[in-house]
């Protein structure tokens, strides 16, 4: 007597389904942490460097130097916090993903507020451009284009350094 019970094709789908969502969801995890390596990996690039270097170079004053420092720090002070609460959320997430049974919603509740945080630093950070922008002199401006626009142009030019000529 044969005992064994092939399963249906239907169960066979529904595991189908489930691993390739859980593999969409491990892909999903695994980019955003690959972004998130990327984006402390430019963060400790630009730390090694002088951030004032572009704006020395255009010109700037020790007034303006200080004005512009104080605006960093306030504009780092807040993303110290978004920091390590993205950290905390990355760990829930990797937790949540060693569960047998995924739970979507607190994974991708947890990625979307990831998203937000990340969106949240990338206004402050061109708000804080647009606030130093109107520190400068219009002639200091002129030179500040002109600087970033030879940098651009140069693929090997890394960002805040200012280019040979």
């Amino acid at each position: 007597m044969n005992l064994y019970i092939r399963p249906s094709r239907f169960g066979q789908l529904d595991s189908r389904r489930r691993r390739r969502r859980r593999n969409s969801i491990c892909a999903s995890l695994l980019g955003s942490l690959v972004a998130l390596m990327l984006l402390a990996a430019n963060v400790v690039h630009a730390q090694e460097q002088d951030p004032f270097a572009i704006y020395v170079k255009a010109g700037i004053d020790p007034s303006q130097h200080a004005q512009i420092t104080e605006l960093a720090t306030q504009m780092e002070q807040a993303n110290i916090g978004r920091s390590l609460e993205i950290m905390d959320l990355i760990k829930d997430i990797r937790t949540l993903s060693l569960q047998p049974d995924l739970d979507e919603k607190k994974i991708l509740a947890a990625q979307n507020k990831i998203n937000d945080l990340q969106g949240a630093m990338v206004m402050d950070r061109l708000k804080l451009n647009m606030k130093v922008r109107k520190l400068l002199t219009p002639e200091q401006r002129v030179r500040l284009v002109s600087i970033i626009k030879v940098q651009r142009s140069m693929p090997s030019a890394a960002p805040g350094v200012a280019s040979p000529q």
